[in-house]
């Protein structure tokens, strides 16, 4: 039996994880620290969810009791620093053995790390283990399809999209993808996987505007993304009701993209899944109905954020 512990992400992301990894032969305990309350519906004896307080060192070492393998899911926290040591010390000091860190999004991955070695990036997560031994594997996505179409789909019927992206490219990635690539890791263990680092990204990097041309051919309509400031895109936001948080990290993303930090693409991701990853056209393909519902932007913040 190999015992998982899944740590860090928004509860959405874990119970999707599970549902993925969950098989024979494994038990799966998901620790959720935000709202999510799907463990009272999941339904799936495998599966455990625990709810903790990050600020408590004795039930985060209770927590990763008898885990062999942990995941450590960060990028939806503002506090990555302190969240990645609390969870890796206490994993390492309650015996698991594999630690797969993954760092949301292309910008808590800086662009020059694509080119650094595997042993320099890791170094750090390390450093955190307390001087327990524990094998890391660190994974890095892009840019998710879902929080650029999750914008997309509220202000494309009302022929209002757009943002501060400009011409900048980004090796969107699709979400499942993600998922099935971290099943995969979790699953085979640090034998195949440990001490390597992967950057997860679609395809092939695009702009705003070839999204708008593609959805112009889709939808039978002319889209268009129009290019704005900072403060012309966030009073946008304000007005529509949405958060500070949700907008900063809206305006984030599109920084990001702008300046090309999350353009470059690798093949991570179809060798990890044994599929080409999902394209941005396959996306729009799938999801063409949800440009066409009327979308009142009213959310408090897009999907995945």
């Amino acid at each position: 039996m190999t015992r998982i512990t899944l740590a860090g992400g928004i509860g959405t992301t874990m119970a999707a994880l599970s549902r993925i990894l969950a098989g024979p032969g494994i038990r799966i305990r998901v620790l959720i620290t935000d709202s999510y309350h799907g463990q009272n519906t999941y339904g799936d004896e495998s599966v455990e969810f625990i709810r903790l307080d990050v600020q408590d060192a004795g039930s985060l070492k209770a927590a990763f009791q008898d885990t062999e393998r942990a995941c450590l899911w960060t990028g939806a926290h503002a506090d990555h620093a302190g969240l990645d040591q609390a969870f890796v010390d206490a994993a390492s000091l309650a015996g698991a053995t594999f630690l797969v860190n993954v760092r949301d999004n292309a910008w808590a991955c800086a662009r020059d790390m694509l080119d650094r070695q595997p042993q320099d990036v890791l170094g750090r997560t390390r450093i955190h283990s307390t001087g327990h031994w524990i094998v890391t594997t660190l994974v890095c996505p892009s840019i998710y399809m879902e929080s650029i179409f999750a914008l997309a789909t509220a202000w494309v019927p009302l022929g209002h999209w757009g943002g501060t992206a400009g011409n900048g490219r980004a090796g969107l990635v699709d979400r499942l993808d993600v998922l099935t690539a971290m099943a995969c890791i979790l699953r085979e263990g640090p034998e195949r996987h440990g001490e390597k680092v992967y950057y997860l990204t679609g395809p092939a990097a695009v702009s705003m505007g070839y999204i708008a041309d593609y959805l112009s051919q889709s939808l039978d309509h002319r889209v268009t993304y129009r290019y704005r400031t900072d403060e012309e895109q966030q009073q946008i936001y304000r007005d529509a009701g949405w958060s500070p948080k949700a907008i900063a990290q809206i305006v984030a993303m599109e920084k990001s993209i702008r300046l090309g930090l999350a353009a470059k693409t690798t093949d991570d991701l179809t060798a990890l899944i044994g599929r080409p990853a999902k394209s941005v056209i396959e996306w729009i393909t799938e999801h063409r109905a949800d440009f066409i519902a009327f979308a009142q932007p009213t959310l408090e913040k897009p999907a995945l954020f």
